[in-house]
């Protein structure tokens, strides 16, 4: 019985050291590493880049993880795009019982086969362009190699980029494009309105990505303002040229007259369609609904909300506020002058909320507004942080001329600034106004690299894409295009 009690104390023992190896983590902040190794004699317990401000600044900074049980030291945030790492060196902590520590270097840029020795006091630099291999041995004999890799940006990875090559056509143009309009039912279905000619079209999708369309076989039955095209989370809506306001529940096939006579839609909200009646007695513009709510009581609009070429109405994700917000930016006031305020509905009342003066936006009508995503890089470890970011592209100046501008919010459309070169559009995208803005969600598949972690790699990942539709040039000709973006950091695989 005691040869076996003792076994089983000595298992319990060894499982326990190894739970408690899988586990460690420095708190420390220079390293992370995991282990389910049974032995520590050739472990790596830390491993920086020594500092360089000629390469970048902060560089001793830059985190590094130890994933022992692959023999892999890395930064997972990687270091900005260029910088220079044929010529650095690096402080390593490893356990005492090592007695030499040996570097190898193969196909780099400025070493194609190199051994040295390291010790704390030698400086050598090492070339990471190339496979690098550091090999401990300790005095019992027993070795152990780590492969170092100091990763670098390939791309700026907080650029805004409209690939040329995924832009496409609008569905079914077969002649020039009178008038146009694309709308979303909730999150699933797309649906083109196309004016060519005398001729109106609607075509339906269940993904921009995709651009597979399908086309109704029945014709609109009255002559509709194309621009007027509206969606909310299970109808179409849309004014005929009576500015009577039409619905259809069955994706365009037929419509019905809601016997309501508007001036504008502003957009959907939920399962309610919300527009801009004219009070043909004060001839004010008056906010209303459809379907109204027994609770709802309509009431005139503020003197500088617009009335029509404000943007979409966007819905914002946010937790500063209980009930559901939506936005939409500019357009052109009651009096014929442009907008450049923000206005925000909660599903009850209309309010302003860009604070003005010197964070105003350019008065502009047309415009997008788009809700999204921008980082912060932290200069000293180059960790990225998330920011919700709204943005706002494209529109017609006051003077006429199409803004190529962009310009970010980061506080839910309060303050606006001119966003960086990085986010600005490119040089081959044209100036557009009119058009509307989507984001679609997109898995991206990647076979993972990554060293192994305790915590399963990424494989799959979701990516919030941004869409680009129609829009006009300064002369109102149509634009037959759907651009992508996206920032480019959000397509690289997530580190945890």
């Amino acid at each position: 019985m005691r040869p076996t009690r003792y076994l089983i104390i000595v298992l319990l023992g060894v499982l326990l050291v190894g739970m408690f190896a899988a586990s460690c983590k420095k708190d420390t902040g220079e390293t992370t590493y995991y282990s389910t190794a049974s032995t520590t004699s050739t472990l790596v317990s830390s491993f920086r880049l020594a500092a360089n401000s000629k390469i970048l600044s902060n560089l001793d900074s830059v985190h590094f993880t130890i994933d022992q049980e692959r023999g892999t030291i890395y930064n997972a945030d990687s270091l900005p795009k260029g910088t220079d790492v044929t010529k650095l060196t690096a402080n390593i902590v490893f356990a005492s019982t090592v007695t030499r520590a040996q570097f190898h270097v193969t196909d780099g840029q400025r070493m194609q086969d190199s051994t040295f020795n390291y010790t704390s006091s030698t400086r050598d630099s090492i070339d990471f362009t190339g496979k690098v291999m550091l090999t401990l041995t300790a005095g019992s004999g027993q070795t152990r190699s780590y492969n170092i890799k100091v990763n670098v940006h390939q791309q700026e990875p907080d650029t805004l980029y409209f690939a040329q090559r995924a832009r496409r056509d609008l569905p079914a143009v077969t002649g020039t494009v009178t008038a146009q309009r694309m709308v979303r039912i909730g999150e699933d279905d797309y649906f083109s309105l196309l004016q060519q000619g005398d001729s109106y079209t609607i075509h339906y999708a269940t993904s921009l990505e995709q651009g597979a369309w399908g086309e109704l076989t029945t014709s609109l039955p009255f002559k509709p303002i194309v621009e007027s095209f509206t969606a909310t989370d299970d109808a179409l809506y849309i004014l005929d040229q009576s500015h009577e306001l039409m619905k259809s529940e069955n994706g365009g096939a037929s419509w019905t007259d809601c016997g309501v006579a508007w001036y504008s839609i502003l957009g959907g909200y939920g399962n309610r369609v919300l527009g801009l009646i004219v009070d043909g007695k004060n001839y004010d513009f008056v906010h209303d609904e459809y379907p109204r709510r027994s609770e709802f009581e309509s009431y005139v609009a503020d003197a500088d909300f617009p009335v029509i070429a404000s943007s979409q109405l966007m819905m914002a994700t946010n937790t500063w506020s209980e009930s559901q917000q939506a936005m939409l930016m500019g357009g052109v006031k009651g009096d014929g002058t442009l907008s450049n305020d923000v206005w925000g509905y909660d599903g009850e009342t209309w309010g302003k909320i860009s604070l003005g003066g010197s964070w105003s936006l350019p008065k502009l009508a047309g415009a997008v507004l788009i809700p999204y995503y921008t980082y912060d890089v932290n200069v000293k470890t180059q960790a990225a942080e998330k920011y919700v970011t709204w943005i706002v592209m494209g529109g017609t100046l006051s003077d006429g001329t199409i803004n190529k501008t962009t310009y970010t919010s980061r506080d839910q459309c309060l303050r606006w600034v001119k966003a960086g070169t990085s986010m600005q559009q490119p040089s081959y995208m044209p100036a557009f106004t009119g058009a509307q803005a989507f984001i679609e969600t997109i898995t991206i598949s990647g076979s993972s690299k990554a060293p192994m972690r305790i915590v399963k790699p990424v494989t799959s990942w979701e990516c919030p894409f941004i869409y680009i539709v129609g829009g006009t040039d300064n002369a109102g000709a149509v634009y037959n295009n759907i651009w992508k973006g996206v920032i480019n950091r959000l397509m690289y695989r997530p580190i945890y």
